[in-house]
């Protein structure tokens, strides 16, 4: 997946909500369980596309909601940072990039690790 250069993977729960891996951490972007636990939240309650996200001091807003993912784009122009939401049954898959990357390549990216993901039971 080297479209995406970070890639978070949060339990969806509303009991337990944690980091489960990061694939890899780069320019000390890092998410805290207080941003989790907010992306998590209102993933379950079905708000986050109308939230504004903050992941390691970004704020991301969401421009492209489908049923399978959602995208979203800095609020720093500059940064040129994107993200890729996907949930599976019982994980929120989120992939950070740092560079230009087209919106779909990004979004097929993270679609087919989402649905490997589920594939195995996740």
């Amino acid at each position: 997946m080297a479209v995406v250069d970070i890639t978070l993977i949060l339990s969806v729960s509303r009991l337990h909500v944690y980091r489960l891996s990061f694939s890899r951490v780069l320019q000390g972007i890092t998410m805290d369980n207080k941003e989790a636990k907010t992306i998590v939240e209102h993933l379950l309650d079905g708000t986050l596309q109308s939230q504004l996200l903050q992941i390691a001091g970004q704020e991301y807003i969401l421009t492209n909601v489908t049923t399978h993912a959602m995208h979203g784009t800095s609020t720093n122009i500059e940064s040129g940072y994107g993200l890729v939401i996907v949930r599976t049954e019982q994980l929120a898959i989120i992939g950070i990039y740092t560079q230009a990357v087209a919106v779909p390549e990004a979004l097929q990216a993270m679609c087919e690790f989402g649905d490997d993901l589920a594939a195995a039971g996740f």
